[in-house]
């Protein structure tokens, strides 16, 4: 069973300047990559990345993972319904990965900016098992309120036991 799981970022003013500029920077690189993209009728990502790779890295400053990123999240756009341009919201959600986000335990975790990685405190609650799940797959940025952080993520969690026909667990009458 796939769970989604939120985790709310608790940055300093100065860190939460950097997570905007992110944010913004992204999406205006994802749109007009795909403005262009649209135009020619490419969606290979491949394609994408040949031609887009270090106009992204230049023209928008982003470190190359995130450009990467960028142009993937185009191409998905792209193949997903070929006859429509892509539009990215200016604040819409960054994808992160286990090279640009790293978690240092419960608390705190380490993220890529566009200048440095910033180490910013975290608050989640809920299952310890999905967390940890979680914390070895992607998440994705979004902001709220242009002040408020979150983390969203999927991750599988076990289905709970079911009840058969006499009422027992499945769990129980496997014992």
């Amino acid at each position: 069973m796939k769970t989604t799981l939120v985790c709310k970022r608790l940055p300093t003013r100065k860190q939460a300047k950097s997570l905007l500029a992110v944010i913004e920077r992204y999406n205006r690189a994802c749109d007009a990559v795909a403005g262009v993209a649209f135009h020619m009728r490419i969606t290979k990502r491949s394609k994408l990345r040949e031609l887009f790779f270090w106009d992204v890295r230049e023209g928008y400053g982003l470190p190359a993972r995130m450009a990467l990123h960028a142009i993937d999240s185009v191409a998905k756009a792209l193949r997903h319904d070929p006859s429509a341009k892509p539009c990215f919201l200016l604040y819409g959600a960054v994808p992160y990965d286990h090279r640009t986000l790293s978690w240092r335990g419960r608390d705190r975790v380490s993220i890529q900016t566009l200048y440095e990685r910033l180490l910013i405190p975290v608050v989640f609650r809920g299952n310890e098992e999905a967390w940890s799940k979680l914390m070895r797959g992607p998440v994705h940025l979004v902001c709220s309120d242009y002040d408020e952080f979150y983390l969203i993520g999927e991750t599988d969690v076990p289905d709970p036991p079911t009840a058969d026909s006499h009422g027992a667990s499945e769990s129980r009458a496997r014992s």
